[in-house]
């Protein structure tokens, strides 16, 4: 609002004073003419006070009729503030002045249609400054607003593919927990601990950006997991790279690359183990994750799965990350990088 009443006021100075100094070619005259006397002085502040309240007046008639769509009311609104401020002005000049000073702005008897329309052409430009004002605060409202229901759109879709746990491997484990307990095997504790990380992990970490080192630790648990479930041990090689546990990613970004290796990979082949590499290159992060294709897949669904983590990395990081998939015979493999967070 401040804005608004200094435009108005540096207007006021511009149209009404400096114009009638350069019509006048002269300070010294104007200031003999126009406000060299008190009753100059009032006619000045009042023609002001008018004027600023025109503005001012368009401002929140446009803020309390131009969202709703209410343009008749608008119209209406705008007419009766026009024939208010001459009425207003009419009392403090014609008046108010006529009755101190002996004589007012106008000379003469006037039409009251005269002195209506012709007091709504002065006080129009401000009005316009007002309605200039209002649609530029608008338009910056809406836009801000704009952003913000994206931003919310684009959280609640984090979220919901973030929570879309595989129930496949929960179900999983919670058989494999079934039967630890069951034969009161010494691994069960330790399989509760570990599942127990796994799914607080996925349900609850719901911080944009977290340590790196948080992944990691769900991606051991989640091997672990995986150990004592099989009967074998997974032929597994994991390169984690030095000094990257501070890094900042979303969470649950690397799993779903390990946990699709594991449920589609053949993990008995010893010649070609499950590869998992998470290196920094420069200021880019790095993981590649490598397997070769089991023959029979029993399980064909899975839970966030390839397609919704490409939906989140796209919603996440844009332009500035490269996601690249491929499937050559029997091999798969996914390398992902992060751009420039490092």
């Amino acid at each position: 609002m401040t804005h608004l009443i200094s435009g108005c006021f540096l207007f006021y100075l511009y149209r009404d004073v400096l114009s009638v100094m350069v019509a006048k070619k002269s300070i010294t005259k104007y200031f003999q003419e126009s406000i060299g006397n008190l009753q100059g002085i009032g006619l000045e502040l009042s023609s002001l006070l008018v004027f600023m309240v025109s503005g001012i007046l368009t401002f929140f008639i446009l803020k309390h009729t131009v969202p709703s769509r209410k343009y008749g009311q608008m119209v209406l609104y705008l007419l009766l503030m026009f024939i208010f401020l001459a009425g207003l002005r009419y009392f403090i000049e014609e008046v108010v002045y006529l009755y101190f000073f002996g004589s007012g702005n106008y000379y003469g008897n006037i039409p009251v249609w005269y002195y209506l329309v012709d007091n709504s052409y002065f006080t129009s430009d401000f009005s316009l400054i007002g309605a200039i004002y209002f649609f530029f605060v608008y338009s910056i409202f809406n836009e801000t607003q704009h952003h913000k229901t994206i931003a919310e759109n684009k959280k609640s879709e984090l979220s919901f593919l973030k929570s879309q746990i595989n129930p496949h491997f929960l179900f999983n484990s919670l058989n494999n927990l079934y039967s630890l307990v069951y034969y009161k095997s010494d691994m069960a504790l330790d399989y509760i601990s570990k599942l127990s990380n796994l799914i607080r992990y996925s349900l609850y970490e719901s911080d944009e950006k977290i340590a790196l080192k948080k992944e990691i630790n769900y991606l051991n648990d989640f091997i672990d997991l995986e150990k004592i479930r099989l009967d074998y041990s997974p032929s597994l090689k994991m390169d984690i790279g030095e000094n990257i546990g501070n890094i900042k990613i979303p969470p649950y970004i690397f799993a779903p690359f390990v946990e699709n290796a594991f449920k589609h990979g053949d993990l008995k082949n010893e010649e070609q183990p499950i590869e998992i590499k998470i290196k920094k290159e420069g200021k880019d992060l790095w993981m590649s994750v490598k397997n070769k294709i089991k023959k029979k897949e029993k399980d064909k669904t899975g839970g966030i799965g390839l397609e919704n983590l490409k939906k989140r990395l796209e919603l996440i990081y844009g332009q500035k990350h490269e996601l690249n998939i491929s499937e050559k015979k029997d091999t798969f493999e996914t390398n992902l990088k992060l751009i420039d967070i490092c």
